[in-house]
């Protein structure tokens, strides 16, 4: 940390829960995405991929500095599917990412089935007999 610095970046790996902490010098109060400076000091839990800004008031209410810092969390290296879903009929087994093959049982009258993957990482792209989409791809099998 340099109090001369005012924008930092961290890249935090992939679904890492984020706190900042941020202190006043000597007595000088602290204010967190656009909370009023307060208290000496403040803690924020930041979200996936957000800007946190923090506002830095000298005790005696002069002064004043704004600090940026960007997390930008690493994508996964172990790409799974949140979900995986069917506009009708029943997948078994059930959804989950350790599982990569399933069967889908659908009524004799179906002439169409849509379906849809979700990747776990919003970084991610997901792709399905050619088709390839950011987080979510779709398709309709005749």
């Amino acid at each position: 940390y340099n109090p001369q610095v005012f924008e930092y970046s961290a890249s935090p790996p992939f679904r890492t829960a984020v706190t900042v902490m941020a202190r006043g010098a000597k007595g000088g109060k602290v204010g967190m995405d656009g909370e009023r400076p307060g208290p000496n000091e403040r803690e924020l839990r930041v979200a996936e991929d957000e800007d946190c800004r923090i506002d830095v008031e000298s005790s005696n209410g002069e002064g004043h500095a704004q600090y940026v810092i960007h997390i930008v969390h690493a994508p996964s290296q172990d790409p799974e599917l949140s979900a995986l879903r069917a506009n009708e009929g029943v997948l078994q087994p059930s959804f989950h990412p350790d599982i990569k093959e399933y069967r889908l049982w659908v009524a004799a009258t179906s002439d169409r089935v849509a379906l849809g993957a979700q990747a776990e990482d919003p970084q991610s792209t997901v792709s399905m007999e050619g088709r390839t989409g950011k987080v979510y791809v779709s398709m309709a099998v005749d």
